[in-house]
This record gives C-alpha cells, sequence and structure tokens, in this order.
C-alpha cells in the first residue's frame, strides 16, 4: 500500500481523536513491515494538529541536480580517456561543475563500468582461442 494511502488512514485516526501512538500500532497490525516508521506517523500527527489537511508532502526546497546527467557523464568519460592524468579539479574547471559532482559521477557511475569491463576482458582473454574480447568503449 502506497503511503499516501497509508497518511489517509493516520488522518482518519487523527479526525477519531486517537492518539498517534495508537495509530502507530493500527498501521503495524494492517500494513506489517511495509507501514509507515515512528517519526512519520508522529510527524503527520504534527502537521494535523498545526492545521495541515494535505495528505501530498510539502514542496523541498532546494534546486534539483543539474550536474549529474547523461550529457555529463558522457563528458566526465570522454575526458578521462583523452587523458588518463586529468585531476579531478581539472575535469571539475573544464566542464564548470563542482569537484563532488565530478568525483561522485567517477565513483558511481564511470569506475563501476570500468571495473566491470577490466574484469570481463581479463576473464574473456583467458579464453583458448584468444578471439573473444569486449570493447567497453
Amino acid at each position: 500500500m502506497s503511503q499516501f494511502e497509508q497518511r489517509a488512514n493516520i488522518k482518519f485516526c487523527f479526525k477519531l481523536g486517537k492518539t498517534a501512538a495508537e495509530t502507530l500500532e493500527c498501521l503495524k497490525t494492517v500494513f506489517g513491515d511495509e507501514a509507515l516508521k515512528k517519526t512519520a506517523v508522529y510527524d503527520w500527527f504534527k502537521w494535523f494538529k498545526n492545521g495541515q489537511e494535505s495528505l501530498e508532502d510539502e514542496e523541498r526546497s532546494g534546486r534539483p541536480s543539474t550536474s549529474k546527467n547523461y550529457e555529463t557523464i558522457e563528458k566526465v568519460k570522454n575526458l578521462v580517456r583523452s587523458d588518463r592524468r586529468l585531476r579531478i579539479q581539472d575535469m571539475a574547471n573544464a566542464l564548470g561543475i563542482s569537484y563532488g559532482s565530478v568525483q561522485n559521477i567517477l565513483k558511481d557511475d564511470f569506475w563501476n563500468a570500468a571495473r566491470l569491463c577490466e574484469i570481463c576482458s581479463t576473464h574473456f582473454d583467458r579464453r583458448p582461442n584468444g578471439k573473444q574480447k569486449i570493447d567497453c568503449r
């Protein structure tokens, strides 16, 4: 069951005059492991006490990440392939993104793929005919 539906149940229990603790026990009984956590139930009770009627999450402040997208990931990969000696700061300056963004792209998106290709190509190079190779580019 979705979180939205559980919020509706929390609001229903709130309107009936139940406590947050009683509501949490009801949710655990009905939804088991999929029930919202204690802090979420208590937070929704607090919001309903403060007059909030909506079951939707409030808008989050801050902007979405714009530096970690397909184009930027490809640009980082191309920079690494063209010169493996480039420093992270040099790549960040060249792409106009933060040091941390480049670091995350290298760690999450590039290194894992490169490592997988290295492992696969090593495995295939050991084949008796020697003809099976993987081009990871």
